[in-house]
């Protein structure tokens, strides 16, 4: 599910603990009770074009090449999404933002 950007890093271990905890469990039922269903591609990018927009300036640093924003714009982004965004692809959505 990881593999497939079904999950997170953090989200699919929460899975793996959970579903080493209850053998015989399903892996795919365990994440939808976690609450860990994928974002859709527009939600992320809703998502991380508000994070920007709420934050020009440290968007203007971002732009400018400052890359540890990096992952002040991911945590804010996984905090407006309940933790549900994987972090690679809010990553790339900065860079295509970026340009």
């Amino acid at each position: 599910m990881e593999a497939k950007g079904e999950l997170s890093a953090t989200q699919s271990k929460a899975v793996l603990s959970a579903a080493v905890a209850a053998v015989g469990s399903d892996p795919r039922e365990l994440a939808r009770e976690m609450g860990f269903e994928a974002l859709g591609a527009d939600t992320l990018t809703a998502a991380v074009a508000e994070v920007v927009a709420a934050h020009p300036d440290e968007w203007a640093r971002y732009v400018e090449g400052d890359d540890k924003l990096t992952g002040f714009f991911t945590g804010a982004v996984m905090k407006a999404t309940s933790g549900k965004a994987n972090g690679k692809e809010v990553a790339a959505e900065l860079r295509r933002l970026r340009g």
